[in-house]
Parts: C-alpha cells; sequence; structure tokens
C-alpha cells in the first residue's frame, strides 16, 4: 500500500475510533462513567447497540454502493438510487405482513426482492443497452414503485410494521445487542466475501467486453455481486430500515482519489462507518432535547451532493 493511501486508511480508522468512543460516552445527559453500575448499563444497552449497528449500516451501505457502481460502471447509482433498497423494504414488510408469525420470512423476503431488482436493473443496463441516464430514472421508478408498495401495505396491515416513520427514513434509536447480531450474520459474510472476490469485482472496472476477453464471466459474477449487494441491503433494512444516500456519497467520493481498488473497498467500509456515526451523533446532539433520526440527517447532506454529481456529469451521454 502506498503512502497516501496508508495515510488515508489509518485516518479513516482513527477518526472511526475516537468517533465511536465519543458516541458511546457522550450524549444528552453529558460524559458518562462506564465504571459506574448504572452508567454501564446506559452503556451496554443504550449507547453501544447504536455505535455497533452504525458501524454495519456503514459499511454495508457504502460496500453496496461500490458493488452497484461497479458493476453498472456507473458512479451515480447506489443500492437506493436503483431500488435495492426500497424493493428490500417492501418484500420484507410484505413477507412478515403474509407470515407473521415467522421471525425469518420477512428477511428471506426481502432478500430474494432486492435481488430481483438488482438483477432487473444489471439486465437494463447489459441487455438492452440503456444509458446511465436511463438506468438512473429506471431505478427511481422502480424505487418509488415499492415506495408507494410499502404505503399500500401499512394501510392494509397497519400492524405489518410498527415505527413506520423510523423504517422509512432509516434510524438507530431502537437498536438492540440481539438486533445487531441477527443483522451482521447477513452483513459481515457478505463484506468477507466481497474481500475475498476482489480481483474479480476488478475486472468489471475495464468494462464488459475486456473483462470478457481476460476470462471473466461477467453474467456470473454480475449475479453473485449483486447476490452480496441484496445480502447487504437486507441486513441494513432489517437493522435501521431504509437508511440512504451512504452507497452514493462514500464510493463516488473515494473513486475521485484513485486507490487502488482493495483499498478503494477497504475505506468504503472505514468511511461508511464513519459517515453513519456522525450522523446518528449529529441528529442526537443538534436538537436538543429532541432527535433526529440519523436517516434524514444523512439524506438533507446527500440530496445536495447527489444534485453535484449530477451537474458535475451532465455531459455523460443520455
Amino acid at each position: 500500500m502506498a503512502s497516501k493511501p496508508r495515510k488515508m486508511v489509518l485516518g479513516a480508522l482513527i477518526l472511526l475510533v475516537g468517533l465511536s468512543v465519543i458516541s458511546i460516552l457522550a450524549g444528552p445527559a453529558g460524559w458518562l462513567d462506564p465504571m459506574q453500575e448504572s452508567m454501564r448499563s446506559i452503556v451496554l444497552h443504550l449507547r453501544l447497540p447504536r455505535v455497533l449497528g452504525a458501524l454495519l449500516a456503514g459499511s454495508a451501505l457504502a460496500l453496496s454502493g461500490a458493488l452497484v457502481q461497479t458493476i453498472l460502471h456507473n458512479p451515480l447509482a447506489s443500492a437506493n438510487i436503483i431500488g435495492v433498497n426500497a424493493s428490500v423494504g417492501f418484500f420484507t414488510i410484505l413477507g412478515s405482513s403474509l407470515f407473521p408469525l415467522s421471525f425469518s420470512a420477512g428477511t428471506v423476503f426481502g432478500f430474494f426482492g432486492g435481488l430481483a431488482c438488482g438483477l432487473l436493473v444489471a439486465n437494463l443496463a447489459r441487455k438492452r443497452k440503456a444509458s446511465r441516464l436511463t438506468i438512473l430514472l429506471a431505478g427511481m421508478a422502480i424505487s418509488q414503485l415499492f415506495s408507494a408498495g410499502i404505503d399500500l401495505l401499512t394501510v392494509l396491515v397497519p400492524d405489518a410494521l410498527s415505527g413506520y416513520a423510523s423504517f422509512k427514513i432509516g434510524s438507530l434509536a431502537s437498536l438492540s445487542l440481539n438486533k445487531d447480531l441477527y443483522a451482521s450474520i447477513l452483513i459481515l459474510p457478505a463484506i468477507v466475501l466481497v474481500f475475498l472476490f476482489s480481483r474479480e469485482l476488478e475486472m468489471f472496472t475495464l468494462g464488459d467486453r475486456q473483462a470478457q476477453a481476460l476470462g471473466l464471466n461477467v453474467e456470473k459474477w454480475s449475479v453473485f455481486f449483486l447476490f452480496l449487494c441484496a445480502l447487504l441491503a437486507c441486513g441494513v433494512v432489517s437493522l435501521c430500515g431504509m437508511l440512504g444516500f451512504v452507497g452514493l456519497i462514500v464510493p463516488a467520493w473515494l473513486s475521485r482519489y484513485r486507490l487502488p481498488f482493495k483499498t478503494f473497498l477497504l475505506l468504503c467500509v472505514l468511511v461508511g462507518a464513519l459517515l453513519v456515526c456522525a450522523a446518528d451523533l449529529i441528529g442526537r446532539w443538534i436538537l436538543l432535547p429532541w432527535e433526529l433520526p440519523a436517516g434524514l440527517v444523512l439524506s438533507l447532506a446527500g440530496g445536495p451532493y447527489f444534485l453535484y454529481l449530477l451537474l458535475e456529469r451532465r455531459k455523460l451521454d443520455a
């Protein structure tokens, strides 16, 4: 690892550790002393689950964004922009509505829904030779369709989703260590697999034709990486709802530095976790005694950045 990438990784890691410690120990009531028995309970049952959830969600979202942008060769794409997050959310609620007594039905439905959406967009990109703008518009249409489906399900089956607003926006307020553990079962293996097969993923950066010329089965590996993307999105949605924009902002920003590919992926994990942790901390502090959901803070930051990316790339083919 060259000097500059090494410094970026080290800097992101130091910032992440520092911000995590602040998030655990600092709050509206002031700084906590984890050595005191009463304070330790607050740390273990309230603060620590939020920080762990932020780390899991941020790293998963940023890495899923890197997967989508690499596979589709589109720096304006992400799991939430092309509709994967919304489809996971819709099918998660649908599964919970159809099988209310099943613990895993929502997760299973959400995973296959996200995978189907990813495959649909990938098919549009390759088989139909759609432009980048067409893919984005189609993804946004799919996202709006599934968001409307979520609204419809919550009207028809009001008990299917508790905390509707928090789910649609994305919030870390009601996390527990058990919830973090269940989400990590989906997220951590997917992250490991992305790094294990990073060489195959990197070949997508050469373009589909060049990758095929070098022996890569583009169709097979596209399905595999979209499978991982759906797994990551499903883990995040089951953990904290439809948190957005991290998958767009982080890889698009890091791609400017022309980093070694594995370093790029590692920084996506670190910076994504850092961004969600910072958003959660800002949401807890900015309007005391009220709290803003982390998803709202991210949307307020991500919306303008997405517009900036669109304006910056206005000369791309339509």
